[in-house]
């Protein structure tokens, strides 16, 4: 199995004001912004994931948690090969070609950019 997760934090004043004012929408609004990112880091995985059989690509999911305090979106697969191909190694003689972490660290001024535009949205809605 191999795994990539995306943990937001240091938006710190903002959020906790919102958090303490508006909990439920506060939730409901970044768990929704996390699934947004993490459904595009999934398209962008599959696009780099290399292809036998397809195996690979098919198996990719994405999940989002929240426990208290935090969000924290989830990409992987769970075909055993998966971490050989993402990390140092070799498969059937193939090197490394990660998928999974390049989907959000490329593209981490899009992900940034969705967040704000999902906390504006959140501001604006709550009359900040």
């Amino acid at each position: 199995m191999a795994e990539k997760m995306f943990h937001i934090e240091n938006l710190d004043k903002l959020l906790d004001v919102l958090n303490k004012k508006f909990p439920r929408e506060f939730e409901r609004t970044f768990v929704t912004a996390m699934r947004f990112v993490t459904f595009k880091a999934l398209a962008r995985a599959r696009i780099n994931s290399p292809v036998d059989t397809g195996r690979l690509r098919a198996s990719l999911f994405s999940t989002v948690e929240a426990p208290i305090g935090s969000i924290i979106g989830i990409i992987g697969s769970p075909v055993e090969y998966a971490s050989f191909v993402e990390k140092p190694g070799n498969v059937l003689g193939v090197g490394r070609r990660p998928f999974l972490e390049p989907a959000f660290t490329q593209h981490m001024d899009d992900i940034e950019r969705d967040f704000l535009r999902f906390a504006q949205m959140l501001a604006k809605k709550l009359g900040f």
